[in-house]
């Protein structure tokens, strides 16, 4: 977030110190891809989804060569795999509606996700506006609400975590399980934050919540 805010706001000695702070802690790759990204198409809002898509890419990689045992690479390629899906199905939805150009947002598709193929991301892309889009995913019982396809993407992921955490593992999937759970807990309580300083009634704050 700091990065994009420096990058609009020009902000060049500022954007020095965080990317140089970045680096020190192992985003190097994230930073050259971001940057490339942002000189192709002058987005700064593009930065932040070329780090994400850099991070699942070099997470998946990771996976794949660990050795851990049969049950655990499948719940983690379960996790992985949905995740990418979450990833994609965001960077349509909120792209388009941002009238980022396509050509952008179908650079940062990552194939082989668990829920949507690749070819119909690519067509959905296109779509002249969201709704469409997602009638190309095969989703159209979610055109008039999306967030709906959102919070199903992540109760999903939820389920896969809630299994890699409690289901006996003493490995790599076990931590990766207890560190996003622990992640949607803190996004609950900044959820909450930001419902209630915004006046929101309580019913909405707990629809909000992820489970």
């Amino acid at each position: 977030r700091e990065l994009m805010e420096a990058l609009m706001e020009k902000k060049e000695k500022e954007y020095k110190d965080l990317v140089s702070r970045l680096r020190q802690i192992g985003f190097d790759e994230e930073i050259k891809e971001g940057e490339r990204i942002f000189q192709k198409y002058g987005v700064p809002g593009l930065v932040a989804s070329a780090f994400a898509r850099c991070r699942l890419l070099k997470l998946r990689k990771f996976l794949e060569s660990s050795k851990e045992g049969r049950s655990a690479s499948e719940v983690l390629g379960e996790y992985i795999g949905l995740k990418v899906d979450e990833f994609n199905l965001t960077t349509i939805i909120r792209g388009i509606k941002n009238d980022i150009r396509r050509d952008a947002l179908e650079e940062l598709l990552i194939p082989d996700g668990r829920r949507f193929d690749y070819r119909l991301l690519k067509e959905a892309v296109k779509a002249p506006d969201v709704e469409k889009a997602v009638i190309a995913l095969g989703c159209g019982a979610y055109q008039e609400d999306l967030r709906s396809l959102e919070r199903e993407l992540e109760r999903e992921l939820r389920a896969v975590l809630t299994r890699a955490y409690y289901g006996g593992y003493t490995n790599l999937a076990a931590v990766i399980g207890y560190l996003e759970l622990k992640k949607a807990e803190v996004l609950n309580i900044v959820r909450i934050a930001n419902c209630i300083s915004r006046g929101i009634e309580s019913k909405r704050i707990v629809s909000e919540f992820l489970f």
